[in-house]
């Protein structure tokens, strides 16, 4: 009987959280300084912190992390055994099993508590020394890996499955080339995620391209995609090897099979711009609904993702929203 092979299954974390986030563990509460500055004084605040600890699993919400959150048994009933971990730009790398504070830290550059800002000057740079930075903060389970590298080194055989944005995913280049180093196969590292000119050359051989068209093969929002293609994968391990070698080029085919939607050419706004948009609705309108304030906004050509709206909704109107 063949060994059972093992998948260190690791997704990026989502914005929305189930529990209301202390203004003190949202990174933009931070003042300015220098990003090794911030980052001390973050890395001091989660640590102090006597906010709730709820469990990583029950903790964020939406239609990505839905789909996340079940890869393990999609797995294991694909014949395979699998763990989840979590990607955070407020805590790093972090076990499922872990207990951690509700708190608000994205390494996308669009929204309040972006870990980079104009300040810092080169923004992968940034990014790359803020999860460096984090692999050093004590970890919520005694001896878990605090980097992708060290999970190579504790399972060098094991397949490591990364599912992040681009943002995500150049934060973590530096972190992700070691891992592939300690990898007893380099095709083990498998990252799924949309291509992007800021991701380093060395990582198109492993990048699996998750991007809109797939949504017409997969269904579902843009915001679970990856998490969804990372299904896809898994549930055909049967009969598609879970390598990266067999998996790019696949996936690079199924695409430009695939006829592109056309594009919305959008405004993207800030958190703060779309508060205001929502404040300002409602009070010209009257009491509307998310969905129906959210509709306003797309039809005056300006872009926001419908998760993240809804918590800006939430933060308008002082609830917590539940997905």
């Amino acid at each position: 009987m063949l060994p059972v092979q093992t998948v260190r299954i690791i997704a990026s974390c989502t914005q929305g959280k189930k529990r209301l986030v202390p203004q003190d563990l949202r990174l933009g509460d931070i003042p300015d300084g220098s990003l090794v500055e911030r980052l001390q004084v973050w890395k001091k605040r989660l640590q102090q912190s006597s906010a709730e600890r709820v469990a990583v699993a029950e903790l964020y919400r939406g239609q990505h992390w839905a789909v996340v959150r079940d890869l393990p048994t999609v797995a294991q009933n694909a014949g395979l055994q699998a763990d989840l971990w979590i990607t955070s730009a407020g805590y790093g790398l972090v076990p499922v099993g872990a207990q951690i504070c509700s708190y608000s830290a994205t390494f996308a550059s669009s929204v309040d508590d972006s870990v980079w800002r104009p300040s810092d000057g080169d923004r992968k740079g940034s990014l790359r020394a803020w999860w460096r930075g984090l692999q050093n903060l004590s970890s919520q389970i005694a001896g878990a890996p605090r980097s992708l590298s060290e999970l190579a080194d504790a399972a060098p055989k094991a397949v490591i499955l990364v599912i992040a944005s681009p943002a995500y995913v150049t934060a973590m280049a530096d972190d992700l080339a070691v891992t592939r180093q300690r990898l007893t196969d380099p095709n083990h590292l498998i990252v799924i995620s949309s291509r992007n000119s800021s991701l380093p050359l060395w990582l198109e051989s492993h990048l699996v391209p998750s991007e809109a068209p797939l949504c017409k093969m997969l269904g579902g929002s843009r915001g679970s995609l990856h998490a969804r293609t990372a299904r896809r994968i898994l549930e055909e391990t049967v009969k598609i090897p879970l390598r990266a070698d067999v998996l790019v080029p696949r996936y690079g085919h199924l695409l430009s099979n695939i006829e592109m939607p056309a594009p919305q050419a959008r405004l993207r706004l800030t958190d703060e711009n779309v508060r205001r948009f929502i404040r300002e609705t409602i009070a010209a309108k009257g009491n509307l609904s998310c969905t129906a304030v959210l509709r306003k906004l797309r039809v005056s050509g300006q872009a926001c993702e419908q998760r993240r709206f809804a918590g800006l909704y939430a933060q308008v109107k002082g609830k917590l929203y539940e997905p």
